[in-house]
């Protein structure tokens, strides 16, 4: 199930809400839904290592019967590994799989 979210002069639409509007929107991105849950229940983790979302990228991976949630510096060079000079702290979060529940969060190194 995936849901699609539309940014449009400060407001969200949800799928299909658009439809009948004549105005020029761009798709910024989709998630799945069991994404979108993930990133949701890491949040509380990552607000309070004092982070902000501002300049993230956020990727959800899943891993046997657990499910990683990493917040990255988009311009990092492809390959590094944690965080580099003048660039955003990278910042995992561990869940499980069956209900969501943050197992461990760290600063990634």
């Amino acid at each position: 199930m995936f849901v699609r979210v539309v940014i449009f002069s400060g407001l969200t639409f949800f799928s299909g809400a658009l439809g009948s509007l004549s105005l020029k929107a761009q798709e910024i991105g989709s998630i799945p839904a069991s994404g979108y849950l993930a990133i949701q229940a890491a949040m509380p983790a990552f607000n309070r290592a004092g982070l902000s979302l501002r300049g993230y990228e956020i990727t959800v991976i899943e891993a046997g019967g657990k499910i990683g949630v990493a917040f990255t510096d988009p311009r990092a060079p492809l390959g590094s590994r944690g965080t580099l000079d003048g660039m955003l702290k990278s910042f995992s979060v561990e869940l499980r799989k069956e209900d969501l529940k943050i197992i461990q969060s760290y600063f990634s190194k």
